[in-house]
């Protein structure tokens, strides 16, 4: 996971870079198409950098925007400016912490056409899945990641200070209500919009 973060946590920072100096830049043929004196060419504080805003789908989009920012801040510092020029996250029908019943109804919903007819207490699919993740988290190396992906949704408010917008639904049967309210909460106790 690390390389891959290592990756975009690059990227962002590039293209950041990339969309400040573009609006950074005039060029005199600019300002002569437009019939201003050079005198206004001269040198002028740079515009702030451009903020970042983060717009997340479901537990997978926000699992993976939570390594990235912990990434940022824990293992990449000389990135960290970035964590400053964030003003918000959307954050769309999620989170719910990882158990073998919310790897279940995501594998349910990937896996089998037309999830939203199926029902996630079927006879043969709920319980197979549910064997399959209980036994996958049985080994150690495999809990490690499980459990260290749950404590970023519990230290959430060591990392953020930005606004959160939350778009979720009772009639969603991947990401139920109750768990994105949950984390709502517990945002809130730690004083986070």
């Amino acid at each position: 996971m690390e390389p891959l973060c290592n990756s975009i946590a690059a990227a962002l920072a590039e293209h950041h870079e990339f969309i400040t100096q573009k609006r950074n830049k005039i060029s005199p043929s600019i300002l002569q198409d437009h019939h201003l004196p050079r005198s206004s060419m001269k040198s002028q504080p740079a515009p702030p950098p451009a903020p970042l805003l983060f717009h997340v789908f479901s537990n997978n989009g926000y699992f993976n925007l939570c390594f990235l920012l912990h990434y940022i801040k824990h293992g990449h510092p000389n990135q960290s400016y970035l964590l400053d020029l964030i003003r918000g996250t959307i954050v769309d029908s999620a989170p719910s912490h990882l158990t073998p019943e919310v790897l279940t109804r995501g594998m349910i919903g990937a896996f089998l056409s037309k999830p939203h007819e199926l029902s996630y207490e079927d006879q043969f699919w709920t319980p197979a899945f549910m064997n399959f993740w209980n036994m996958i988290y049985k080994f150690k190396f495999v809990r490690k990641h499980w459990d260290f992906a749950n404590s970023l949704l519990e230290g959430a408010h060591d990392r953020d200070s930005w606004p959160y917008l939350f778009l979720y639904s009772d009639a969603d049967k991947m990401v139920l209500a109750k768990e994105t309210e949950q984390h709502m909460e517990l945002l809130k106790k730690h004083e986070i919009e």
